[in-house]
């Protein structure tokens, strides 16, 4: 249940490294579509309690297809919690270019730190790179535990196309994913809000497209799919061993 009379349901997710993300994007999807469809709530929104806050889902005309109020951007190292120190030469405005020579790839054309209730990375990279060849599995992990970043960071390597964003992402805590709601928010956010892009945008992933509007001022709306593709059983014990792991860090 949720712990303020202003949601409806509370959401916890637990990374696959067993750390505790404050929102998944792709998981608030799954959320409310296996809610509305177990007959739980009523297929209307759903005011889901996050630690990156409420965020309400509405369900579409397509039964697949759910569009989320991920919140407003945030943008700057201090929005993602980031040690200033290590950027002793940089603005701190919120959308300074913040390209550090020293991290693990060439050919960073901008790199903007944005806020979707959890930290991120966006690195825009030139229209040539082929982001399927892109060693992001050793590439990331260095980013994402840079001592600049003391809560780590998720990071989005990105390519402009045809006015359609593709992305790939290193997740903070679970590696190299097929897709990434927050980062695709964060993706289109950057680029709404540097001009490479306008709303609505497509940010294509690997795992498939989420569509995204944002006015460059108020709540960014994701709109993308939710499939139900199996059925399982958790033990509860197993949420109360995750619950204690976190209560002890």
């Amino acid at each position: 249940p949720a712990s303020t009379p202003e949601a409806d349901i509370r959401m916890d997710i637990y990374n696959g490294d067993g750390s505790r993300a404050e929102m998944c994007g792709n998981g608030i999807r799954a959320f409310a579509r296996h809610l509305w469809d177990s007959g739980r709530f009523e297929r209307a929104p759903l005011r889901v309690e996050t630690l990156a806050g409420i965020r309400t889902c509405t369900p579409t005309d397509s039964e697949d297809r759910v569009r989320v109020d991920m919140g407003v951007p945030a943008f700057g190292l201090s929005a993602v919690g980031a040690n200033l120190a290590h950027f002793p030469d940089e603005s701190h405005a919120p959308l300074h270019n913040l390209v550090r020579g020293d991290w693990p790839m060439a050919d960073v054309e901008a790199a903007h730190a944005v806020s979707m209730g959890n930290p991120h990375l966006v690195l825009f990279l030139p229209t040539r790179t082929d982001l399927n060849a892109l060693p992001i599995e050793s590439i990331g992990p260095l980013i994402e535990r840079d001592p600049a970043f003391p809560s780590r960071i998720n990071v989005e390597f990105v390519v402009l196309q045809d006015q359609t964003l593709h992305t790939r992402v290193w997740e903070r805590g679970a590696g190299a994913t097929q897709a990434c709601g927050t980062g695709a928010c964060a993706v289109a956010a950057a680029a709404i809000a540097t001009g490479r892009a306008a709303s609505p945008v497509t940010v294509q992933l690997p795992g498939g497209p989420l569509d995204i509007d944002w006015d460059g001022a108020d709540i960014l709306w994701m709109t993308g799919e939710a499939v139900h593709v199996f059925s399982g059983t958790l033990e509860p014990a197993a949420y109360t061993v995750w619950q204690e792991r976190d209560n002890a860090t």
